[in-house]
């Protein structure tokens, strides 16, 4: 996770909960009551109350009896109080034995970790679990952004917000039922079904973010009126003592003393903060929002994504770049230019270099970013330039497709063991740079393993790579592979299953859904199969054409004869969009329909 803001450590999760146990309910509990209480004051101040209910209903809801509070220099957690209502109706309140504070130690001088932890009494299938505590917040950038749980079914979710005189409270609310007064808001939701727990599910649309147009942070008021505001609040934050300064130029100037250009510089730069600053994800206390000085981070060699992006566009301003810090949310739910300015809104920080106009973006706590190269995850996303100026911008979207692999290969028609087949493999897009590392290097034996992965219903005895060619952006592999007679039995034809087929199956489809699937970024994958002078109906089948396709997805599937050879060729096209669960399970029946039909047959 990125280093910024607040909300990775402690103020978001806090409304789970369960902070490290956040799949101890699954299936095992039901989530009987959560209600927020929630008071934002005229003094830039708020208090949180929590109360909440469960039934445990299996062995593992028992785990809900142990409730972490996160908390801060900017949080305070007080009048906890909670019981356990037993199946027999008895009732077993909680002591102060049972509320205690653990935290773990600094990290090199980071700061450590606290929390407030209650264990409810002797819970049993069958109990009832109910506690309730109030947050003390200091600083209205812990203001909580609502969500509910998704490890169980909620029958009842109910916020309260209130605000005192003179505040000028702002809210988004999705996914709720609401009511408005002059200075409070309710919201309510019912009956909310547990979200089962799979990869590349779609964000909860169900979220309640609250802002005001002022706040304070370490003693000091800023404004949130714009984006521009919130850009210099972080600017604020980033500054660096005129000593720091001085000792930035000197690297500077050092790690650019032998380059060429300004992409040699700017390359030079990035890969030393990429390289020598390790990425640590730790967030504690007052580093939630504010950076640690860069000669600091250059001393301890790591840091999070804030102390990276500063490290990296100080060095860059030092060598003449016009660089700034830039907020970045790395999520696709809520749009963050629908919601008011505010900086816990952002979950990521990057340097920006403006370039004639344009804003290239770096990001070197990311593997698949570079100069030229916008990491996938940052794709279309918002940011904002910490300059005291810019607006909210949408970053470009990167290639399209974003993602591409191509297999082609050429049989001859009749086959014996001195017979191989020629192959070359496409990457384009994000492919490309994924697999560049991977064959360059690639022995042999190792290249033989690779392959027989990828193409896993052949068997292969040898593969020889002949070319790993980068072009335009793309990366192309070709050579020639040949066949394991051995391992084909007595069988008078080879049967040679589809790659793509087998790439979608086992990286995209490879089990059924309950939940919708989100995947950022276009895909294409092709594959032909050509086979020399083919007699249909002995070397190979017949003719045959056939699609499948739903919105944003597409799928061809088809063998024609051209001039004597047999051409086999598939098509799959994923637009980068929602594929609901329904249509999901439909195209992997389709394929796992077709896994055993439709292969390339070729004599021996």
């Amino acid at each position: 996770m990125s280093g910024f803001p607040a909300k990775r450590a402690g103020y978001f999760l806090i409304f789970f909960l369960l902070w490290v146990y956040a799949d101890a309910g699954a299936k095992g509990a039901i989530c009987l009551s959560d209600s927020t209480e929630i008071l934002v004051r005229q003094n830039l101040t708020a208090s949180v109350q929590i109360h909440k209910s469960f039934e445990i209903t299996s062995d593992v809801g028992i785990r809900l009896a142990q409730v972490i509070i996160p908390f801060n220099d900017f949080i305070e957690a007080r009048d906890i109080k909670g019981y356990t209502e037993l199946p027999d109706g008895r009732i077993i309140k909680i002591t102060k034995r049972d509320i205690s504070i653990s935290s773990a130690p600094g990290f090199k001088g980071l700061g450590g970790i606290q929390a407030v932890t209650v264990s409810l009494r002797t819970p049993t299938v069958g109990s009832r679990l109910y506690y309730e505590y109030k947050l003390e917040i200091r600083s209205l950038l812990y203001l909580p952004r609502i969500t509910r749980r998704t490890d169980c079914v909620t029958k009842r979710l109910v916020v309260n917000l209130h605000w005192e005189k003179g505040v000028n409270l702002r809210y988004t609310a999705d996914g709720v039922e609401s009511e408005t007064e002059s200075r409070s808001a309710r919201f309510w939701a019912n009956d909310l079904a547990e979200v089962p727990d799979e990869l590349l599910s779609c964000p909860d649309r169900l979220q309640i973010s609250i802002s005001t147009d002022i706040f304070s942070y370490a003693r000091n008021k800023y404004y949130s009126r714009n984006w521009p505001e919130i850009g210099r609040f972080f600017a604020l934050l980033s500054i660096q003592p005129p000593e720091v300064e001085g000792e930035l130029k000197e690297l500077a100037q050092r790690l650019s003393a032998f380059c060429q250009n300004r992409e040699d510089t700017l390359l030079a730069l990035f890969n030393f903060v990429a390289d020598s600053v390790s990425y640590v994800a730790l967030q504690m206390g007052k580093g939630d929002f504010t950076p640690h000085i860069c000669s600091v981070v250059l001393s301890r060699r790591f840091g999070d994504c804030k102390d990276q992006s500063i490290l990296l566009s100080s060095l860059c301003r030092a060598a003449g770049f016009d660089a700034y810090p830039a907020l970045v949310f790395t999520g696709s739910f809520p749009d963050v230019e629908l919601l008011q300015p505010w900086p816990a809104w952002f979950d990521h920080v990057v340097t920006v270099v403006r370039n004639v106009g344009e804003d290239q973006i770096l990001d070197p706590s990311d593997p698949l970013g570079s100069p030229l190269v916008i990491p996938p995850r940052l794709r279309g996303k918002s940011y904002l330039i910490c300059d005291g100026h810019s607006e909210l911008k949408t970053a470009p979207a990167g290639p399209d497709p974003a993602y591409g692999i191509d297999w082609s290969f050429h049989l001859p028609g009749l086959f014996d063991e001195g017979n191989k087949i020629e192959f070359m493999m496409s990457y384009s897009g994000d492919a490309a740079e994924v697999y560049r590392d991977f064959w360059k290097p690639m022995k042999p034996e190792k290249a033989r393993l690779a392959m027989q992965d990828q193409l896993s219903d052949w068997k292969l005895s040898s593969v020889e790579l002949e070319r790993v060619t980068p072009k335009d952006g793309a990366l192309e592999v070709s050579g020639r592979l040949a066949i394991d007679f051995t391992a084909m039995g007595d069988s008078h034809s080879i049967s040679l299953a589809s790659p793509l087929a087998s790439y979608l199956l086992n990286n995209l489809f490879p089990d059924a859904r309950k939940n919708d699937y989100c995947r950022t970024g276009s895909l294409h994958l092709e594959e032909t199969i050509i086979i020399d002078h083919a007699v249909p109906g002995v070397t190979v089948g017949p003719e045959y054409s056939d699609s499948w396709a739903r919105q944003g997805l597409s799928f061809t599937d088809q063998m024609i004869m051209d001039n004597h050879n047999a051409k086999y060729r598939r098509i799959f096209d994923f637009a980068g969009e929602t594929i609901n669960a329904i249509d999901y399970n439909a195209f992997r029946d389709f394929l796992l329909s077709r896994r055993d039909q439709q292969y390339v047959r070729v004599q021996r």
